[in-house]
């Protein structure tokens, strides 16, 4: 251990066991830490699968791995058969440590325990493994317990080489699903969270299968560098520094612990030989097979004798096209040469007939444009028979259903809308594209509803125009009258061309079409 990591690991201890007695914690038998553990645990469901998680305080905050919760956004916990909605409230990659809450109802809390494990200390795994529930039909989340020691003194490592943590190594047998679940003393405190399963290859055999399985060493984060994260966000837990009383095998140790460790090597042992009878049995399905190859390899030889008088004749059929190739070369490249000059020249012609005729025709279309893109459109209000004062709308725009029409592009289908009432014209844009503007004081000024006059020069789009000319074309009043409305039982006189007008692109003028 470097001295940087000494120093981190003591003031680490010296904080957390700061108020906690010296004294010993007594063990306790399984069913005490089952009863102990069991409501303290759920199961964690995310969008991307499941894991393992422990309740840490009253306020529902409940301890994960990252990788559990990573890449999802939708989070829920279980326990039993009750179910809850939970929220990710922190999360750290480099330490593969997460935090969730939820308001699960029945949960109870547990103990973490900072103190280090010795080595050969009985532990328990806990958690909700996939594999347990392959051949089960319940909806009820039930966990999963799995005995075994610490296999060493805590050491210092990383899960992802970035950021060294503390870490435990023990026996006790987790799957994926135990991902986050706690690592329990026999005195039914927490001393980490379960992370990782080692995996090693026994069978890797050229053209083989390669074959891995579990090295039975198991690697869970201690439990002080969850309380470290705790302590900095001000997340309340309850926790124990003294060691756990009789957690060692050896002279005091019972003849219970005595078995179970017997137990545990009887299981290495039949391990060791099954694995032993898998590479027999890999070694003969080798054998079979370099069998196979060898006759393979026979066959092929035998044919290799047919291939060498078939390789001739067609050595000698490619010298026949190869020479039939040379004459029809010889005879017919001229032809294509002059063939392939009568095409160039074609289609040279070709291309610039059609340029020529798009450029006149670019022409002509430009300017039908431009002599069609000034005519008007307009329909003449119904106003002879309105009140005295009474106000007229007119609405200008490209549309056909439009008092006064444009026909331009630049012009939207419903531009602008005047409004006359008591001699006063109130010019209103109806959030045209390309504007509504008004030339006063030597420049163009927006309009967005504004009080103009009859001669001010006002421009919709691309189209400049008056009120006056607006009038003239949706028939309101003579041209020569274009400050006042026609009074009551007046006939209105329309000077107005039939059909569509059209402005002098010149002058600007109105005139006939």
């Amino acid at each position: 251990m470097t001295a940087g990591h000494t120093t981190r690991g003591l003031s680490l201890l010296a904080t957390l066991a700061v108020g906690h007695a010296a004294h010993a914690a007594t063990e306790i038998d399984d069913q005490a830490i089952l009863d102990r553990i069991i409501p303290a645990v759920v199961q964690v469901i995310t969008d991307k699968g499941t894991g393992t998680g422990f309740v840490l305080n009253a306020q529902g905050h409940i301890a994960t791995n990252h990788h559990v919760v990573k890449g999802s956004t939708n989070y829920a916990v279980k326990q039993g058969g009750n179910f809850a909605r939970a929220q990710l409230v922190w999360s750290s990659e480099s330490l593969d440590l997460a935090l969730i809450q939820s308001n699960l109802d029945g949960l109870e809390t547990v103990v973490l325990a900072i103190s280090p494990p010795p080595v050969l200390a009985d532990v328990i795994a806990v958690g909700f493994p996939g594999v347990s529930e392959n051949f089960t039909t319940s909806d009820v989340a039930d966990p999963t317990f799995s005995e075994g020691n610490v296999g060493r003194r805590v050491v210092w490592g990383t899960w992802n080489r970035r950021e060294t943590l503390q870490i435990v190594q023990h026996t006790a047998q987790i799957n994926p699903g135990n991902s986050g679940g706690p690592l329990v003393d026999a005195c039914g405190r927490v001393i980490g969270v379960n992370t990782a399963i080692p995996m090693v290859t026994i069978a890797n055999t050229p053209g083989g299968p390669q074959i891995t399985a579990p090295t039975g060493v198991f690697w869970a984060s201690f439990i002080p560098e969850l309380a470290e994260e705790l302590n900095a966000l001000g997340i309340p837990y309850e926790s124990a520094s003294d060691p756990c009383e009789a957690a060692v095998l050896g002279g005091g140790a019972s003849p219970e612990q005595v078995e179970d460790l017997q137990r545990q090597i009887g299981d290495l042992e039949r391990q060791r030989v099954e694995e032993g009878s898998q590479r027999v049995e890999l070694q003969a399905r080798i054998d079979e097979l370099r069998g196979r190859l060898d006759d393979a390899a026979a066959t092929q030889a035998a044919g290799a004798a047919r291939n060498a008088e078939t390789q001739a004749d067609i050595v000698e059929t490619q010298a026949e096209i190869a020479n039939l190739r040379e004459e029809f070369m010889g005879r017919w490249l001229t032809i294509a040469l002059i063939a392939l000059g009568g095409v160039v020249v074609l289609g040279l012609l070709a291309f610039f007939t059609v340029a020529s005729i798009r450029r006149s025709m670019t022409r002509f279309g430009s300017q039908i444009r431009g002599g069609m893109s000034h005519i008007v459109r307009s329909r003449r209000p119904q106003i002879a028979n309105k009140e005295q004062n009474a106000p007229l709308r007119i609405r200008i725009g490209r549309g056909d259903d439009m008092d006064v029409s444009f026909k331009s592009t630049r012009v939207s289908r419903f531009h602008a809308e005047l409004l006359i009432e008591q001699n006063r014209y109130r010019l209103t844009d109806r959030d045209s594209t390309n504007g509504t503007r008004v030339f006063r004081r030597g420049r163009w000024q927006p309009v967005r509803q504004e009080l103009v006059t009859p001669n001010e020069s006002l421009q919709l789009g691309d189209r400049e125009t008056t009120v006056a000319e607006l009038l003239v074309m949706a028939g309101v009043t003579p041209a020569n009258n274009v400050a006042g409305l026609a009074q009551p039982g007046e006939n209105v006189q329309d000077d107005r061309p039939a059909g569509p007008v059209k402005r002098n692109r010149r002058t600007g003028e109105i005139v006939r079409d």
